[in-house]
């Protein structure tokens, strides 16, 4: 509070009179925010609703070469106009944050949730980054988001990462049409590259794994196989315009030019076993690892298991946080007796799709687990195969 002079008169006579210090009351800025505040306590739509922000020393400097006031020197930050209910954004609204980012549409106990739209502020220019549905808060359900480099991406996404089936479009012109999990092509897809190539098959983790079709376009020749940590492992290579015949049993020849080298024929006694073989044993190889983002880890293991599993992690978990180090990962694997080497660990983080110093969750942690036991299983598997066996491959 601030303090002035009131004169007061003791007679009539008005030269004769005492001099009293008081308080003056000091003004609110912003008044007009308060008043609207206390509109939202009510249920419905009202009028826009400001949280005001404190001036920067920059931005205050140029308040004062344009005459501004003291009391001025309070700025809007956010504003919403829109429906309330029980003091909270609910039903359809439009906030407008004070970097200028924008979002219009419907809202729920606070969060934007159901259809909106998102802006971003960009070199003073309002850009739709987001328009779809909302959960929460959270990018659920369908929607579009625009890149700043071009790039577009349609389809479904969960708690704000692109997950379920989508499209991502390019500014190069590739395309990938097909399903995502945590924000990377995961499951079935179809690839089509701005060179003309086109790979249709499985994919983990944004890496082509399973089995897939890739046409190489400029070579007319086409890969018909399995496919590991995006690499071609074990399958067919052959002409386009043959393969094409095959599958269709049609005349091709106006589909495919006739620009190519013929594959020399492969001349071995039993090829088809061979080949068999060699998918069979890669999907058993791999079965864990292309398991890993669908297992549910309460099918896997036994309520005591899980618990034990719990326990071994909370010890390391030091500070509660809900991560370990992945250099921690060996010690706790040994406490459940299974033993691992630093390239079993370098694996188990590659596989995770994580870098050697990223944390560990829990359900990583399990998921671990379940990869090394698998690996365990097959080693042994190894160790007692007869010679007749392994003649087979």
């Amino acid at each position: 509070m601030s303090f002035g002079l009131y004169r007061v008169d003791h007679s009539r006579d008005h030269s004769k009179s005492s001099l009293f210090a008081y308080e003056k009351p000091k003004k609110e800025p912003h008044k007009r925010w308060k008043v609207n505040a206390e509109k939202a306590l009510k249920t419905g739509t009202r009028a826009a609703v400001y949280w005001p922000k404190k001036v920067e020393n920059k931005e205050r400097s140029i308040l004062e070469t344009k005459s501004y006031k003291q009391r001025d020197y309070m700025m809007v930050g956010s504003t919403y106009k829109g429906e309330w209910q029980l003091n909270q954004k609910h039903g359809f609204g439009v906030q407008v944050w004070a970097k200028g980012n924008k979002y219009e549409g419907q809202w729920r106990n606070g969060l934007q949730h159901g259809k909106g739209t998102f802006w971003v502020m960009v070199k003073k220019k309002l850009h739709k980054q987001y328009s779809g549905s909302w959960r929460k808060g959270l990018k659920s359900g369908l929607g579009v988001f625009f890149y700043k480099n071009g790039d577009r991406y349609e389809g479904e996404w969960l708690n704000g990462v692109r997950q379920g089936k989508g499209t991502l479009f390019k500014t190069d012109g590739e395309q990938y049409n097909g399903m995502w999990r945590d924000d990377k092509p995961c499951g079935f897809g179809r690839l089509v590259k701005a060179s003309g190539d086109v790979y249709r098959g499985h994919w983990l983790n944004g890496k082509r794994e399973g089995s897939g079709i890739y046409l190489y376009k400029a070579k007319q020749k086409i890969y018909d196989g399995e496919w590991v940590d995006d690499m071609p492992k074990c399958g067919v290579y052959c002409d386009a315009k043959q393969f094409l015949k095959r599958k269709a049993n049609v005349d091709v020849s106006k589909q495919i030019e006739e620009k190519y080298r013929p594959i020399p024929i492969l001349r071995l006694k039993d090829p088809d076993s061979l080949l068999i073989s060699r998918i069979e044993s890669i999907e058993r190889e791999r079965f864990a690892v292309r398991n890993l983002p669908y297992v549910e880890l309460e099918n896997q293991f036994s309520g005591e298991e899980l618990d034990e599993m719990r326990q071994i992690f909370s010890r390391v978990d030091i500070n509660g946080n809900g991560s370990v180090e992945a250099n921690e990962l060996r010690v706790m694997f040994e406490t459940l007796d299974i033993p691992a080497n630093p390239n079993d660990i370098v694996n188990i983080m590659k596989d995770l799709d994580k870098s050697e110093d990223s944390k560990i969750s829990f359900d990583e942690f399990v998921r671990g687990v379940h990869f090394m036991q698998h690996t365990l299983v097959l080693e042994r598997d190894r160790a007692h195969s007869t010679p007749t066996d392994d003649a087979d491959f």
